[in-house]
């Protein structure tokens, strides 16, 4: 196959010109294009953009550069860049095959690439006073490789589906017997692992993501399990391999380090770390650890024990109208939680220093200035964990 301008047009500059012409505008026009795909079709660019192998800015660079080397390359050369594009896109699809992408978006966003490429080749044309018959030609390059992207598009991720959806389907099923509550034996989760081509480590970590975070396996390492259920996507991540990109997504959670037979102990807590996280309850994190939340976390999880310890505990906090109660609540966790700190407990509440440091003198008024031991600390923050993690009506500051 040979571009529009691989053969000879009458009156127009010589394909090397444009190309030098053309070339000048190469980053300006990548630099349109990339904000016009991202603007029209922004979550797929996002994941695109997450992508181990590829980018939106790097894959309009590298189809630009080929449409200027497909310009007038007469004889048997001006197959070559046209080649260079099918195997670069035949890349892409079988890559979006493994993402889970739908290979149509690429379509549509080639599509928008083109018009932007169409609206710049028209001002170049009048500016520099070229012949109708060379913008004729140049138009139909675009088509011609938009094309031929999209074809090769298509027959990469026909050649991954078949034994990509296989593998996938294998790794889903150790995924769920990882975390299932039932034990699964040794042996049969080793026989799993193996089916699924995916080391058996000692030791795994789950992390739970924010509820509608995308998850596509292209942006992870390939030995990361994903669940990507919108209510509650997660990680299994052998050992404590938590360097990628992915895990700096706002109110994402790490479970405990657990051997690979109790994976479902550390989804829990990491489940349970990004609901209180949610609500407001432990603070943001890229990602939170759970391990450095023990307190919170068990707190809140211990019911009616502590429940029957709040009034002991906090006393006439308790007794007050609830908007008041709230925020002296929250302080006063946030407070014990950050080291006596008040301008590290400002922070964490999202108000001025000199707010905190009222709250802690109303706290002190209401409480007649009662200083916890050592072991009552501890108590009293394992009771507002409870009570701020939902065992009480709470207000927030």
């Amino acid at each position: 196959m040979t571009t529009a301008l691989a053969q000879p047009f009458p009156s127009a500059p010589p394909p090397h010109e444009l190309r030098r012409l053309l070339g000048r505008y190469v980053p300006a026009a990548v630099a349109e294009m990339e904000h016009e795909v991202a603007a029209r079709l922004p979550a797929y660019a996002d994941a695109f953009n997450r992508t181990r192998d590829f980018s939106v800015r790097r894959v309009v660079d590298r189809t630009v550069h080929l449409f200027l080397a497909a310009l007038g390359a007469p004889g048997p050369g001006s197959a070559a860049p046209l080649s260079d594009l099918t195997a670069f896109y035949e890349r892409i699809g079988a890559q979006h095959c493994r993402a889970g992408y739908p290979v149509d978006t690429l379509g549509t966003a080639l599509g928008v690439a083109g018009q932007v490429a169409r609206r710049r080749l028209i001002r170049a044309a009048y500016q520099f006073h070229w012949p109708e018959s060379t913008l004729e030609c140049l138009i139909e390059t675009t088509f011609v490789l938009i094309r031929t992207a999209t074809e090769s598009a298509l027959g990469g991720f026909a050649q991954e589906d078949g034994p990509r959806s296989l593998l996938d389907g294998r790794r889903a099923r150790l995924r769920d017997a990882l975390v299932a509550d039932l034990t699964v034996d040794g042996d049969s989760l080793a026989a799993l692992a193996e089916a699924a081509a995916w080391p058996l480590p000692d030791a795994v970590t789950v992390v739970a993501l924010p509820p509608g975070t995308a998850a596509p396996a292209a942006a992870l390492p390939d030995e990361v399990l994903v669940q990507d259920a919108p209510e509650a996507p997660y990680l299994i991540v052998p050992g404590e391999r938590v360097g990628f990109p992915l895990l700096r997504t706002r109110g994402a959670a790490l479970g405990p380090l657990v051997p690979v037979g109790r994976a479902a102990d550390s989804l829990r807590w990491a489940l349970h770390a990004v609901d209180l996280v949610r609500r407001g309850v432990l603070p943001v994190g890229r990602p939170l650890r759970c391990a450095d939340h023990l307190a919170t976390l068990t707190a809140s999880r211990a019911g009616d024990l502590l429940d029957a310890a709040a009034v002991r505990t906090l006393g006439p906090l308790l007794e007050l109208p609830e908007r008041r109660r709230g925020p002296l609540l929250r302080t006063l966790f946030a407070y014990l939680d950050s080291g006596d700190n008040a301008v590290v407990t400002a922070r964490r509440l999202y108000v001025h220093e000199q707010t905190v440091r009222y709250r802690l003198r109303q706290i002190a008024e209401v409480t007649r200035d009662a200083q916890p031991s050592a072991q009552g600390r501890l108590e009293t923050m394992l009771v507002l964990a409870r009570l701020l993690g939902g065992g009480g009506a709470v207000a927030r500051p």
